[in-house]
């Protein structure tokens, strides 16, 4: 009986949640997100990385702004990052379940301060 109504319990809890309640969507992109301390730390272990794969050398800042996440075997996070006062990047990595290593996988400078955080 116990085990019924558990089951029962979690299947009213799943059935009354909302899209928004349910974040991130295992596979789907999340909505973007103020940046957090974890991303953040996260981004700046990869900058020197990032920097050695954009065209430009005229660098002000390196500032994560804003991010959107992917849940895999891991998290992928897509971050928007501010690098002068109108030069953009998003900044795609990969952080592993059991290692707080971030692995770069692409960075986009096709971005401005209003372009939307997407799959790339």
């Amino acid at each position: 009986m116990k085990i019924l109504f558990g089951f029962s319990l979690t299947l009213l809890i799943v059935l009354n949640a909302t899209a928004e309640d349910i974040s991130p969507v295992a596979g789907g992109l999340s909505e973007e997100q103020p940046i957090t301390d974890n991303v953040a730390r996260l981004t700046e272990a990869l900058k020197d990385e990032v920097l050695s794969r954009i065209e430009t050398n005229d660098v002000e800042t390196f500032e994560p702004v804003s991010f959107s996440e992917q849940v895999v075997a891991g998290m992928v996070y897509y971050v928007k990052v501010k690098l002068g006062a109108k030069d953009w990047i998003h900044v795609k990595f990969y952080k592993p379940l059991f290692n707080d290593q971030p692995e770069l996988m692409g960075v986009n400078e096709d971005v401005s301060e209003e372009s939307p955080i997407e799959y790339f």
